[in-house]
């Protein structure tokens, strides 16, 4: 239907001006979230055929005249009679808001208007001093079709008058009417639906048995959330809770759905069963290298190349200055034991005969290619007073495919090739995540010497190159061979041939007894992590 024009003002006394007033309408569109996901746009059409009764009265910032109003079917707007000075700040507007992740894209709208010259009629967006159409001629429109295009997706559309100049506004009473009516129109728009997003955070993230955790979640366009996994039941849309004690490793799942749909997110609590340092080992924990200023568990034996940046970090960071032997090779050790000799009071934690695990969480922050002139060692158990081959160590070569790999070498164990006693070989070229290296063996010192597992990651490896390939154990070869009772651990940077400069960080490294689960140490934080 048609609106009805504005009421004429009736005239006040001879020598004064006409009073302004003025309809306007205002489209407000605001979608609030991080982020979104457009899954549908549905087309929306407002119009003078049944929005008239959603508009709401505002006025300017400055505005001091005293207004009437009414927005009833005909969405009057005037100034009280009787004003004898000027306004020539005043400003007022109706203004109709849509429905939330709606957004305007054209108007159409028939219009009559008398401004006289003092005032302005406007279409504007965003805000009203915004205008993109705009009249002030004196003179008078019985009807005009204004058609915008609105590609800049406004917030705000405002239909108003306002006062020009300093004459602006008027006083007293006026000859003849000035007016702004609307008298139809059309805003085409677009409702656009939205996935909701979902966050889910556990602080922390690793403890040990009988800790707990605090889950925190948060989530945008969305009316509903459910828990599953360790949690059940209906979620507010946001909050947080406790875990309560936990004996075991936990996952939880929040759902969230709103009107374009669900989405998931799932934190998950680990839970330390074994030793001091962590883990599913279940054994019992016979050294935690964790690293401290002074380095009291760990002599330096071979250079001074590194940096403590945590308790359970240690940077060793090698360039052509860490040269200790001055042999060419760049090199720094932290040994468990005074120059990695056996018989210690201390420090020697190998004992002939017993099963040990051991751990080595690492991370390769810098690396260049390892090539096959050159050897890089990060870790090794070894008796350096022996005379024959002994221990084990891990590596880093470039030999298979030309890609930095991680290789575990035996020196009790021959293969035949100039790689001297390499079982395995990592199947994934090394990168510059957190990986732990775990290795358990029985310590005999002759033909019944076994390795009883390779983990990558808490994941047992399958030994794939020597005369056992293929095998996930290792056997009839001695572990250490001097007849040494007991031998230590050393962490290192040890590159040598065309030495390669580089960047290692070393995690807590752990060694215990083989636990009822067959398993070695995991870090506390978990297997991708110091």
């Amino acid at each position: 239907m048609k609106l009805p024009k504005f009421k004429k003002f009736k005239k006040l006394s001879p020598d004064g001006f006409a009073h302004h007033f003025l309809f306007v309408f205002v489209v407000i569109f605001a979608i609030a979230g991080i982020g979104y996901l457009v899954v549908s746009h549905a087309a929306t059409t407002y119009s003078s055929n049944n929005e008239w009764g959603k508009f709401t009265y505002g006025v300017g910032t400055g505005t001091t005249a005293p207004l009437s109003h009414a927005n009833a079917s005909n969405l009057l707007l005037q100034f009280d009679k009787g004003i004898t000075t000027y306004h020539a700040s005043d400003t007022a507007w109706y203004q109709f808001t849509l429905p939330a992740n709606t957004t305007a894209s054209s108007l159409n709208a028939n219009v009559s208007y008398r401004d006289g010259g003092y005032d302005t009629v406007f279409i504007a967006t965003g805000s009203p001093s915004n205008r993109i159409w705009s009249s002030s001629k004196a003179a008078t429109v019985t009807s005009q079709n204004i058609s915008l295009s609105l590609a800049n997706k406004p917030t705000t559309v405002y239909f108003g008058i306002s006062a020009t100049g300093a004459n602006g506004g008027f006083k007293g009473s006026f000859p003849s009417a000035r007016n702004f009516t609307v008298n139809s129109y059309t805003l085409s728009g677009t409702t656009v639906t939205t996935v909701p997003t979902v966050s889910l955070t556990a602080s922390p993230t690793a403890i040990t048995a009988s800790g707990s955790s605090t889950l925190t979640w948060s989530s945008t366009d969305a009316t509903s959330c459910s828990a599953s996994g360790g949690w059940t039941g209906s979620k507010a849309t946001s909050g947080s809770a406790s875990t309560g004690a936990l004996n075991t490793s936990t996952t939880y799942t929040l759902t969230c759905t709103g009107s374009g749909g669900s989405n998931t997110a799932s934190a998950t609590v680990n839970v330390a069963t074994g030793g001091v340092g962590g883990g599913p080992g279940n054994g019992t924990l016979i050294f935690d290298g964790t690293f401290d200023s002074s380095l009291s568990k760990w002599p330096d034996i071979l250079g001074s190349c590194y940096q403590v940046l945590a308790p359970d970090q240690l940077q060793q960071t090698l360039t052509s200055s860490c040269n200790p032997a001055s042999n060419g090779h760049y090199r720094t050790d932290l040994c468990t034991s005074h120059w990695c000799d056996h018989n210690q009071s201390s420090g020697d934690y190998y004992v002939a005969g017993q099963v040990t695990c051991t751990s080595v969480p690492v991370r390769f922050s810098s690396l260049p290619l390892v090539s096959n002139s050159s050897w890089l060692q990060f870790a090794e158990a070894k008796d350096y007073e022996s005379t024959t081959t002994a221990g084990w160590e891990f590596d880093v070569s470039s030999y298979w495919g030309g890609v930095n790999r991680v290789k575990v070498s035996l020196h009790g164990y021959a293969t035949g090739t100039n790689l001297g006693g390499t079982a395995y070989y990592d199947s994934a070229p090394l990168d510059t995540n957190w990986h732990t290296w775990s290795i358990c063996t029985n310590n005999a010192n002759d033909t019944s010497g076994k390795i009883l597992g390779l983990w990558k990651d808490g994941v047992q490896q399958t030994f794939n190159y020597g005369a056992q390939s293929g095998s996930k154990t290792l056997s009839g070869f001695p572990i250490i061979t001097d007849g040494a009772n007991s031998w230590p651990l050393d962490i290192n940077d040890y590159t040598g041939g065309s030495p390669v400069p580089n960047t290692i960080i070393h995690g807590d490294p752990l060694i215990a007894t083989l636990g009822s689960s067959g398993l070695p140490p995991e870090p506390v934080g978990g297997w991708n992590s110091p």
